[in-house]
């Protein structure tokens, strides 16, 4: 077994051992309340469509039993709700789970399931400052951030969404998905390199009208599309090594990705849900999730190592 497959084993097992009885627990409290709420909603509608038929008025038992189903699902709703107020399931997930899994992971990092305005901000400047497209979006959010330090380097983490929200001629609001799934952004703070490259991900990219550089390696180029206005600087940046990393990734974790490196920054942008929530039907530790994360973690981290090395040899 590799080093980093029995390090994610240590760190899982520990995980296990010490939160998976009680937070399994709270899962099914937390699934059998979500049935209730359903149940609740259900009973109320069927009794506003019992009162509200024709025949109510030549019914009585319909009255009843409209009254009875809207006592019912008001009831339900409000058991719930006084519940909900000493049922903190997912906070405590990703402040204790999740946290302790990080850390575990990289000691310097910090795990935050809500961050201020200022940051968020920040976050978008920095998914902007990225260009990994040309489609336009109005509308964000953001949740789970994650900062600390790789060696020397800067890192943020989060889940991100965007939108592109828009009046159409009927007056009626719309809105465009833009990108859903988790950012990052790594400052090489030892490099002052003149590079922009993006690399693309071929399935998900929109027709590309900037400047395309074409690989000499097919299995890269069939995965992904590569923009850059200097053929060099791709060219010098991903060496073979470099794009077997990146072929090998969207392989073996089945996670499609963009990269965009532009001078001391390599941002990430991932297409996958958001990896820290709470699991509601699934096991509240299952392993296959863990280690994903892992792998996604320890990739950001080793890619950006290895852009960091070759820029020490390069002279752009």
């Amino acid at each position: 077994m590799k080093n980093a497959e029995i390090k994610f084993e240590d760190i899982y097992d520990k995980l296990y051992n010490k939160y998976y009885e009680r937070f399994e627990k709270m899962r099914i409290d937390e699934k059998n309340s979500l049935k209730r709420v359903i149940a609740g909603i259900s009973c109320i509608w069927i009794a506003f469509a019992l009162i509200t038929s024709e025949d109510i008025n030549n019914n009585l038992f319909i009255v009843i039993l409209g009254v009875l189903l809207g006592i019912m699902g008001g009831g339900l709703l409000f058991w719930e709700w006084h519940l909900k107020k000493n049922n903190n399931y997912s906070e405590l997930y990703k402040n204790e789970v999740i946290a302790e899994f990080i850390k575990n992971i990289i000691p310097d990092f910090n795990y935050l399931p809500d961050f201020s305005l200022e940051s968020k901000n920040k976050i978008i400047e920095e998914y902007t400052n990225a260009k990994f497209d040309n489609m336009e979006f109005n509308r964000s959010y953001t949740d789970d951030y994650i900062n600390g330090k790789i060696h020397n380097d800067d890192i943020y983490m989060c889940d991100l969404f965007t939108y592109y929200e828009y009046i159409n001629n009927k007056k009626e609001t719309c809105t465009e998905k833009r990108f859903s799934g988790l950012f990052a952004n790594v400052k090489i703070n030892s490099s002052n390199k003149k590079v922009e490259i993006k690399i693309l991900n071929k399935e998900n990219s929109q027709i590309e009208t900037r400047n395309v550089v074409k690989m000499d390696f097919d299995e890269f180029n069939n995965n992904f599309i590569i923009v850059s206005d200097s053929s060099i600087s791709a060219f010098q940046i991903l060496t073979a090594e470099v794009m077997e990393i990146l072929n090998k990734q969207l392989k073996e974790n089945n996670i499609k990705f963009d990269i965009s490196i532009i001078n001391n920054n390599i941002y990430f942008r991932f297409y996958t849900l958001p990896i820290f929530e709470a699991p509601i039907n699934g096991p509240a530790m299952k392993k296959e999730n863990f280690y994903r994360y892992y792998k996604l973690l320890k990739f950001v981290m080793s890619f950006s190592d290895n852009i960091n090395n070759i820029y020490k040899n390069l002279n752009i």
